[in-house]
């Protein structure tokens, strides 16, 4: 039976209170800069200068050339020219989105809970550290608009459910397919909202999924969902619905079987339950060496390994039992599923295996299903004291982490704390060093990537400005050249090399060929992943 299946009323409380906590956790972000994507997607894109030279982004794809986010690239337009380019003032969007959507998850989470429980459980997100990258950092701002934008939708499909037929009620509907439009041109996980208002619907009572299947208010997500799909194939061309080739290196479980890729991916959204229940580490890597794709015979796992990929699939079975009954717990149960249908790599691959920012809409159906199971079993005080607890617990975890995106040099310095062994932390780290003169460490820790790693033009690039620095002239044309070997009409190796020789004009003596440094990845996933050992 539901425990709550009213809206919550607008409570300026709550607004208070979920604003300034989102504020107060993340004020130390706007003293941060720009870092990693943010170079490639605002610093160093001259699309974004202006607000017409973005639009094209609604018809080319964003760099790299595989996303189509035609809508965060225009509010990184607007961004710009607002504050002229200032990173503060990018932090402060992402701040106040967080603020915004915390707003409408708290009214989404009031119709499945009472309210008290769901003002916990968003504050619990306010300042949750497992997604806190999609806050802190800029480029984290796809998945703050998806979100902005699909809990607009939900919001106004369901006040148009709940409308008696007329013109209030096809307002409402009209409102709910520009909102759906609009989060799926901010972030393609945006369809997992569609998902979501099943869910909903389904627990406000039986019959009525098969009312809204005839809807209009269905007729016009359908028409939504389809006008983006024709935009994204415009842009994209033939590789609109897989998103283009997928390196081993960024998401190994794209090189697997269906029945390989769905038992790690599995096992991968119990990963994501235990980050947000024990919030134990953050990172923004979770590249190949720091997950390694399970085998698939069942008797070579750990025990651990097994209930971890069996716990997702009994989760699902308990939440549609209990979805059936109109248990609030079943549909928090089922909106965590909803969260992950698009970026849980199980239906279909996406471009990374894992991202901390990803658990940002799943976060809080899991707070508030928590805080359901413990005031059930022992009472609403101790769930409130729990709360109250998460709340203060995560808010310094999230303070005291948020500094590590302060520039490159202090994210990948995190990073290779907690991925030692991860291609892109040495590769990026040894970039960051680079950049603030400390050449040395740099070109070590750069070999070291290029050790795992040899197919990466950055990093060969990198490595021959640094070779450069270093005098060593002939070890830094071979690097150049290497990189230009595998991406011959990249601009900014390109002008790398023409300034290097430049500088050094005279004829190198080492071959024009590349180098052939060894691998321990090649670019094409292995088929048998034993035979790599582990990382």
């Amino acid at each position: 039976m539901a425990e709550r299946d009213s809206t919550p009323k607008f409570d300026f409380l709550a607004v208070v209170l979920l604003s300034v906590s989102a504020v107060a956790v993340y004020c130390n972000t706007l003293s941060a800069g720009f870092v990693f994507d943010d170079y490639l997607h605002i610093v160093d894109n001259p699309n974004i200068r202006s607000i017409s030279s973005s639009l094209i982004y609604f018809q080319e794809p964003l760099p790299p050339g595989n996303l189509y986010r035609p809508l965060l690239l225009l509010s990184y337009a607007l961004s710009w020219r607002a504050a002229e380019g200032a990173a503060w003032f990018f932090h402060g969007g992402n701040v106040l989105l967080h603020a915004a959507n915390l707003v409408m998850l708290y009214l989404l989470l009031g119709k499945l809970v009472e309210r008290r429980m769901a003002l916990l459980a968003a504050l619990i997100l306010a300042v949750h550290p497992t997604p806190s990258e999609a806050v802190a950092n800029i480029s984290g701002r796809s998945e703050l608009l998806a979100v902005f934008f699909g809990a607009a939708f939900l919001l106004s499909a369901l006040a148009a459910l709940g409308k008696c037929a007329g013109s209030g009620r096809l307002k409402w509907e009209l409102a709910a397919a520009l909102c759906l439009l609009l989060a799926l041109l901010s972030k393609e996980s945006g369809l997992s909202f569609l998902l979501l208002l099943l869910v909903f619907i389904w627990h406000s009572g039986p019959g009525q999924l098969r009312a809204f299947a005839f809807s209009r208010l269905a007729v016009l997500s359908v028409i939504a969902s389809g006008a983006y799909a024709a935009l994204r194939l415009s842009a994209l061309g033939p590789s609109a619905a897989t998103g283009g080739e997928i390196s081993f290196l960024d998401n190994p479980l794209a090189h697997l079987s269906i029945k390989e890729r769905i038992l790690n991916a599995s096992y991968l959204l119990t990963n994501y339950i235990v980050l947000i229940v024990f919030p134990h580490r953050q990172s923004a890597d979770y590249s190949f060496a720091q997950f390694y794709p399970l085998s698939p015979v069942l008797r070579n796992m750990e025990i651990g390994q097994v209930l971890s990929i069996a716990i997702p699939f009994l989760l699902l079975l308990v939440g549609g039992l209990r979805a059936r009954r109109r248990d609030p717990l079943g549909a928090l149960i089922l909106w965590f599923f909803s969260a992950f249908s698009i970026t849980g790599n199980i239906f279909f691959p996406i471009g990374t295996v894992f991202a901390d920012r990803l658990a940002y809409l799943a976060t809080p159906s899991v707070a508030a299903a928590v805080l359901l199971m413990l005031s059930r079993s022992f009472g609403s005080g101790p769930a409130t004291v729990s709360g109250v607890a998460a709340f203060a617990a995560c808010a310094m975890l999230t303070f005291s982490h948020n500094p590590v995106w302060h520039n490159n040099l202090s994210l990948w310095t995190h990073q290779m704390k907690v991925a030692p062994f991860s291609f892109k932390a040495k590769a990026n780290y040894g970039a960051a060093l680079y950049e603030n003169g400390r050449l040395d460490e740099a070109k070590r820790y750069l070999e070291e990537s290029l050790a795992i790693e040899s197919g990466s033009p950055g990093t060969y690039r990198v490595l021959g400005q640094v070779y450069s620095a270093l005098e060593e002239t002939e070890d830094a044309g071979m690097a150049f050249r290497d990189a230009l070997a595998i991406d011959p009409n990249n601009p900014v190796t390109l002008k790398a090399y023409k300034e290097f020789r430049e500088k050094h004009p005279e004829p190198l003596t080492q071959t024009e060929a590349p180098s052939g440094r060894p691998s321990k990845i090649s670019s094409s996933a292995p088929r048998d992943l034993e035979a790599l050992g582990p990382p």
